[in-house]
């Protein structure tokens, strides 16, 4: 039996992991390769030392992913706001964009003083540069990935993007178009977000209450104690 959700030590493992990348970063470029290059490592040591840091990148960009599958998600449930049901986005994508823009803003200095090594009297500049827009461009990513959600509202299906494109479905075509692909959205059961939404395609008649507590905890009660197939296309096509 799975755990309960646990999304604190989630969060704590990827902040971790994040870390790690970086202290296996910091080794390879600031111990280990001054000393391969300058010859001071005997040479068919190399290839166990990179098989090694490359297990520990792997590892540590794959624990937060593991936490996020050991412990069970909440109760299929959306985000009650005034007027509007919303379903969050997948865990896996925030966890995933926050590892990285953590990692990368960390290597920062790592990457700067690698590079000083390697080139004394060079500039900074230009690599400076470089690493913190590649920050920024994660972070933003990461940012944006925490605001992609799929909303119900009275009138339609809105799908909101990474990049914030916004795709509004009219309930008339909302069923047949519900989204690029539903299996990302895993913060919520994808299989629950299909059925609310055939539901409320099927039943217009519930539309108006959508984003009102009651609405949500009849909706909620409803899809949990049936195992109904979707329900059947409505005969009016003015829905």
């Amino acid at each position: 039996m799975r755990r309960p959700s646990a999304s604190w030590r989630i969060w704590a493992t990827t902040v971790v992991s994040a870390a790690t990348v970086d202290l296996v970063f910091a080794f390879r470029q600031l111990w280990l390769q001054p000393r391969a290059d300058a010859g001071d490592l005997v040479r068919w040591l190399d290839l166990p030392l990179d098989l090694l840091a490359s297990g520990v990148f792997a590892l540590a960009a794959y624990l937060p992913l593991r936490m996020a599958r050991r412990y069970a998600p909440p109760p299929p449930a959306f985000l009650v706001m005034p007027g509007r049901f919303v379903a969050p986005p997948a865990p896996w994508l925030r966890v995933v964009t926050t590892q990285v823009a953590l990692a990368t803003w960390g290597a920062v200095p790592v990457f700067l003083l690698s590079w000083q090594l390697v080139a004394p009297d060079s500039t900074l500049r230009v690599p400076g540069t470089f690493a913190v827009l590649a920050s920024l461009l994660a972070t933003v990513v990461a940012w944006r990935s925490w605001r992609r959600t799929v909303t119900l509202t009275p009138d339609a299906l809105i799908v909101r993007e990474v990049w914030d494109t916004e795709v509004e479905l009219p309930w008339s075509r909302a069923a047949s178009e519900l989204v690029a692909d539903p299996r990302s959205l895993r913060w919520i059961d994808a299989r629950f977000l299909a059925r609310a939404v055939d539901h409320y395609w099927a039943e217009p008649a519930h539309r108006a209450a959508i984003g009102t507590p009651e609405e949500h905890q009849r909706l909620t009660a409803l899809l949990a104690s049936s195992d109904l197939a979707a329900p059947a296309a409505p005969s009016t096509p003015d829905r």
